[in-house]
């Protein structure tokens, strides 16, 4: 019965232990709710666009605490640059707004989106990062110019944007260039140590959060989202 009861306490011991460590490396975990979470999951196409925009727009207008955060969650491959451009012009364009995003996963597009925004950076202990060199397609006119002129507006357009990534991480645009040459990917720790992240978090949901979901609609198919990132 002693060897049950030391056995008991020893195991209690040690989840303390490993609870306080916890604690200690990241810090109280982020309780994600219906209020203050703004989640971008899959494609970011103009669907996604339009649902991040209503959802915060929405949780603006009737947050009470102005003070306490909104915590944008990415979990992401990346899509459209242009939607994420849209992303980047539409929550920059808020003075005095208290906004965290959360990556879990961003690649190509999504990694643009989280590092051009002007608001603090948190990732999870398994968070990934990934960036690459642009890939755009147009067509036009050859005889008149039209190819040209749009490759340059493009070459200017992804110039404007990996000047913002390259400061925003505190490297040269050579530097980076150099980096996304074979693709960069990040992995956790690595994303805080090359500056890609400022804190890496722990995150929980509310029981209301766990609760809602939304349908997302393809060419032939839909399927059910969940709003707690922790839930696939």
């Amino acid at each position: 019965m002693r060897r049950i009861v030391i056995i008991v306490a020893a195991y209690f011991a040690a989840t303390l232990v490993i609870f306080l460590m916890s604690l200690a490396a990241y810090g109280e975990p982020i309780t994600l709710g219906l209020m203050n979470t703004v989640y971008i999951s899959g494609d970011i196409d103009q669907s996604t666009v339009r649902r991040a925009q209503t959802k915060f727009l929405s949780i603006l207008e009737r947050k009470k605490d102005k003070l306490s955060p909104i915590y944008l969650v990415v979990d992401s491959q990346g899509g459209s640059v242009g939607h994420s451009t849209d992303l980047v012009r539409f929550f920059n364009s808020f003075s005095n707004l208290r906004l965290i995003t959360i990556t879990l996963r961003a690649a190509s597009s999504a990694a643009l989106l989280v590092q051009a925004l002007q608001y603090p950076r948190y990732i999870l202990a398994d968070s990934m990062l990934m960036f690459h060199r642009a890939y755009l397609s147009f067509d036009g006119q050859f005889e008149t110019g039209e190819l040209e002129s749009r490759l340059e507006h493009a070459k200017r357009f992804v110039r404007y944007f990996e000047n913002i990534i390259a400061d925003r991480i505190g490297i040269t645009l050579e530097e980076y260039k150099q980096k996304i040459l074979y693709e960069w990917h990040l992995f956790g720790q690595d994303i805080v140590d090359n500056n890609a992240a400022d804190k890496i978090v722990e995150i929980r949901c509310t029981p209301n959060l766990i609760a809602a979901s939304h349908i997302e609609h393809g060419l032939l198919t839909a399927k059910e989202v969940f709003e707690c990132p922790l839930l696939r």
